[in-house]
């Protein structure tokens, strides 16, 4: 098994699509991406790292995150100056909080995650039919 200790811990770190648990030290590690994952919630592991000032969540397809996640993560992150949280789904509630409760100088930036319409699902940009519908043939 491999020892880290913080001093060895690079101040930036990609785990792109990382498949195994997750630890970090709470000094030295400033930057974390950790895009393209496939967890459903935060890591707990993210507590520990309490020195980030940039967090990187983008393209996480099975990440939701909920006003309580995001007040978790701020809560554990005091030093976070950017968080990147694109095309990530966050609750109505969880974006209005954003906009209205973020520490002052956080940085966030978001696009919604792209949701594929499901059969039977009216398309915004379209004349009001349902798909597959006999009007269509």
């Amino acid at each position: 098994m491999l020892a880290c200790s913080s001093a060895a811990m690079p101040a930036h770190l990609n785990l792109f699509s990382c498949r195994s648990s997750l630890s970090f030290p709470r000094t030295g590690l400033l930057d974390l991406d950790l895009s393209e994952n496939s967890f459903a919630e935060l890591p707990p592991a993210l507590a520990a790292a309490t020195g980030l000032t940039r967090l990187v969540l983008d393209s996480c397809p099975e990440l939701a995150l909920l006003t309580a996640n995001l007040q978790w993560l701020l809560a554990c992150l005091p030093q976070l100056r950017k968080l990147s949280i694109e095309e990530v789904r966050l609750t109505d509630a969880a974006l209005e909080w954003l906009r209205e409760s973020a520490p002052p100088g956080l940085a966030v930036t978001h696009t919604p995650a792209y949701t594929p319409p499901r059969y039977g699902d009216r398309d915004a940009s379209s004349t009001g039919s349902d798909w597959g519908s006999e009007e269509d043939e």
